[in-house]
C-alpha cells in the first residue's frame, strides 16, 4: 500500500474510530446508575411535572415554582420521556447526546478545518477527561457529567457549536452568523447567561483587532436575534411572578453564588487550581503548561477559535476562582475549549525526533501532553467497562 493509500485509509478509520468512541464513551452503561442529590432527582420531578401539567414554560418540582433554570433542558427532556418512558436513561439522554455531538462535532470540524492530527488530539482530550464521564473523581464532589440528567452538556454544546458558527462568518459567510447567534440565545435558554459566551467573546475578538467599526451592524443584528430568542420567556416569567423569579434566577443562582459561598460550597480562590494540577479530573494542567505556553506566545496570530478559546479558559478560570461558592462542576465548561487549544497545536505539529535538539521545547510538549492522553484514555475506557 503507498503512503497516499494509507493516509487515506487513516483518514477514512479515524471519524469512524472517533464516533466509536463517543458513543461509547457517552452512553455506555447510561441508565444503569441511580439518579444523584440533589440536582438530578431536582430535574427528574420538574420533568415529571411538565408531563403531568403539559405545562411547558412554567417549570414546578412537587414542592412548588422552580424559578432557577431556564426551560430548554427540561422541554426537550420530557419529550424524550414521554416518547420513551420515564428511565435514568430516558432522563439523561439529552445530556448524553449533547455530550456526543459535542465531541463529534468538534472534533469533526478539528479535521475538516485543520487537520487529522487536531481530530485525535481534541478527541483524546474529551476521552482522557475522567470528570465528563464519572461522578466524584478523586473523592472530589461532582455530580454533573456528560452521563448525568443536567444542563451542562447542553449549554456547552450550544456555546462551542455557536463559536464555530461566528467563525464562519469571519471568513465570509453571513447565514452561519445568524445561525450561531439562534445557537447563542438557545443556550442561554437552557442555563443562563453563561450562554452569551460565544457572542462577547466576538465582541471582544473584534474590539483587539480594532474591527468593530466594520462589524458594527451585523454585530446589532446577532444580539437583536439572540435576544428574540431568549426575552418571550424571560418577559412571559417576570411578568407573571414579578420578584420572586428575578430573585430566584438572577440573584441567588448568580449574584449570590458570586458574593458568598452558598449550600457550604466555599473554598479558597486556589481551589480550582489544585484541583485542576491533581491529576484526578483530568490529565494534569500542569503538564500541558509548555503546550499552553507556545499558544500565548502566538497570541497575536491565532486565528478566531483558539484565540477566544485561549481567553475564555483564562478569563473563565479566573471568574470562578474569584466566585465564592465552589462547585467542581464549574469546570467542565472549560474542557471543550482546552481541546481546541491542544488540537490547533496538534495542526501544526512537525515534530522530527532526530531534530530534538533544535525542538526542545516542542519534544517536551508531545511528551507531556500526547502520552497522559492516551493514558487517561485507556483507563477511562477500563473504568467505564469494569464500573
Amino acid at each position: 500500500m503507498t503512503s497516499n493509500k494509507k493516509l487515506s485509509a487513516i483518514k477514512l478509520f479515524t471519524p469512524i474510530l472517533i464516533v466509536g468512541l463517543g458513543l461509547f464513551f457517552c452512553f455506555y452503561k447510561l441508565g444503569d446508575y441511580s439518579l444523584h442529590r440533589w440536582d438530578e432527582q431536582t430535574n427528574k420531578s420538574v420533568v415529571e411535572q411538565i408531563n403531568n401539567s403539559g405545562n411547558l414554560l412554567e417549570l414546578k418540582t412537587e414542592n412548588g415554582y422552580f424559578f432557577e433554570k431556564p426551560p430548554l433542558w427540561y422541554i426537550l427532556t420530557a419529550v424524550t420521556v414521554k416518547v420513551i418512558g420515564t428511565s435514568n436513561f430516558s432522563l439523561r439522554f439529552i445530556s448524553a447526546l449533547s455530550g456526543f455531538l459535542l465531541v463529534i462535532g468538534l472534533s469533526l470540524f478539528m479535521l475538516k478545518e485543520y487537520s487529522l492530527k487536531s481530530a485525535i488530539l481534541t478527541s483524546l482530550t474529551f476521552f482522557s477527561t475522567v470528570q465528563l464521564f464519572f461522578f466524584s473523581p478523586g473523592r472530589f464532589f461532582s455530580t454533573h457529567t456528560f452521563h448525568s440528567a443536567d444542563l451542562d452538556s447542553l449549554q456547552i454544546m450550544l456555546i462551542v457549536f455557536s463559536l464555530i458558527g461566528y467563525s464562519y462568518y469571519l471568513k465570509g459567510s453571513k447565514k452561519m452568523g445568524l445561525v450561531a447567534s439562534f445557537l447563542t440565545g438557545l443556550a442561554v435558554l437552557t442555563k443562563g447567561p453563561l450562554g452569551f459566551t460565544p457572542l462577547l467573546l466576538l465582541f471582544i475578538f473584534l474590539l483587539y483587532k480594532k474591527k468593530l467599526s466594520k462589524y458594527k451592524t451585523s454585530l446589532l443584528e446577532f444580539f437583536a436575534i439572540t435576544i428574540i430568542v431568549i426575552a418571550p420567556w424571560y418577559i412571559f416569567m417576570t411578568y407573571k411572578f414579578g420578584g420572586s423569579f428575578i430573585y430566584e434566577h438572577f440573584g441567588y443562582q448568580i449574584i449570590d453564588r458570586i458574593l458568598t459561598p452558598l449550600e457550604g460550597h466555599g473554598a479558597s480562590i486556589w481551589h480550582y487550581l489544585y484541583m485542576l494540577c491533581t491529576g484526578k479530573l483530568a490529565p494534569s494542567i500542569i503538564l500541558i503548561l509548555p503546550l499552553l505556553y507556545t499558544q500565548v506566545k502566538r497570541f497575536k496570530k491565532l486565528d478566531f477559535l483558539t484565540w477566544t478559546s485561549l481567553v475564555f479558559v483564562v478569563g473563565y478560570f479566573a471568574l470562578i476562582s474569584v466566585m465564592q461558592t465552589k462547585l467542581a462542576w464549574y469546570l467542565l465548561p472549560l474542557y471543550p475549549f482546552i481541546a481546541i487549544l491542544i488540537g490547533e497545536w496538534g495542526s501544526g505539529l512537525k515534530l522530527q525526533i532526530s531534530n530534538y535538539k533544535q525542538n526542545k521545547l516542542e519534544t517536551v510538549a508531545v511528551v507531556t501532553t500526547l502520552l497522559p492522553l492516551v493514558v487517561y484514555t485507556a483507563i477511562n475506557i477500563y473504568g467505564l467497562l469494569v464500573g
